[in-house]
Order: structure tokens, then C-alpha cells, then sequence
């Protein structure tokens, strides 16, 4: 619906409009850290709702093979493996208009003011889903690791416990000798 006669203010004399911007900020969304990638623009521009990125994982953290000069002993092979992310993609539209009524009778054009903020207005919006997502990547990594994480907090509660039982997500068992921690 276009800004209208009852949407703005009438003055008997008139003032100048003053602005009343947003107070929120967009720090992290203009720090650089989303940066364009062109891989991920040409995915965009294509068609569908959906694509996937595979990627390869680092190389594990396993011990080194000890270098010696037998030639029986040979090295231990290792490998690396791939991922993928799936990506949905988001169409976000939004429009202003006005009545030219009313911008004639305010004495202020609000279409002009529309334009003067469209670019912090979409800065906004970026940056909600930018903490939206990263939120969601906490979140996954909280309730993937929430058995970890209630260990640490009985121990923070009980630290007169001396060991805890190994897991699946757990490599060892971690025993407490004194005032530290050991994984054994």
C-alpha cells in the first residue's frame, strides 16, 4: 500500500523532516566477513532452490609413520575424504511507493527517503540472516557435542570426579591426576 495523506504529517508551518534511522547496527554483515565468491554466484544465478557444494575435509590429525631405513617397514597409507553442504536459496523482495498526495502535502518526498535508506534497509536484512545462520552452526555443533559439554559442566560442578567413561565422541578416557586433566 503507497505511504498516504493519513501516513504523514500535515504541518501548519512548515519544518524540514528530520530522519529517525535504525539504531541497529551492521558491524559484522560490513567487517567482510561474508565475502563474494564467484563459484557460489554462478550457483545462485542458476536455476532451482537448492545446489550442492562438496569440499574436501583436511587431512586427519594421525600420528606420523617413523622414518627408518628398513626397506620392509613401508609407510602407512592414509586418505582423504569429501563432504558436501547442501544450499537453499533465499528470494527476498521488498517495495516502497507513495502517493504523491501526500509527499506534495508533507512538503517532504518520502519516496526520496526510501532511497536514501534502501541500501542500509537490505544491510539490516543480510546481516539478521548472516547471525541467523551462524547461530544455526552453533547450535548444530552445541547438540553435537552436548554429552562433552555436560561433562565439562560436572566437572566445573564436581571437581573432586576423577574420571569419566569413553564414547563415540570421545577418542579416550580423561582422568583427573591432581589439578589437571589427562587424556590417557
Amino acid at each position: 500500500m503507497p505511504t498516504q495523506i493519513a501516513d504523514v504529517i500535515q504541518p501548519d508551518a512548515f519544518t524540514a523532516y528530520l530522519v529517525q534511522n535504525s539504531l541497529l547496527s551492521t558491524a559484522l554483515y560490513q567487517s567482510g566477513v561474508a565475502l563474494p565468491n564467484g563459484e557460489m554466484d554462478a550457483q545462485l544465478s542458476a536455476g532451482a532452490e537448492f545446489f550442492t557444494v562438496p569440499y574436501w575435509n583436511d587431512l586427519p590429525d594421525v600420528e606420523a609413520d617413523i622414518t627408518n631405513d628398513n626397506p620392509a617397514i613401508l609407510s602407512t597409507t592414509q586418505k582423504v575424504t569429501a563432504s558436501k553442504q547442501v544450499v537453499r536459496k533465499s528470494f527476498l523482495h521488498a517495495s516502497w511507493s507513495e502517493a504523491s498526495l501526500a509527499s506534495e502535502l508533507s512538503g517532504s518526498s518520502a519516496l526520496e527517503r526510501v532511497q536514501s535508506r534502501v541500501q542500509a534497509y537490505w544491510d539490516r536484512q543480510f546481516e539478521k540472516r548472516l547471525i541467523a545462520s551462524l547461530m544455526g552452526v552453533l547450535y548444530s555443533n552445541v547438540a553435537h557435542h552436548l554429552a562433552f559439554l555436560n561433562f565439562l559442566t560436572e566437572i566445573r560442578r564436581n571437581p573432586l570426579s576423577t574420571c569419566a567413561p569413553t564414547t563415540d565422541s570421545w577418542p579416550a578416557l580423561m582422568v583427573k591426576a591432581s589439578s589437571e586433566w589427562r587424556v590417557v
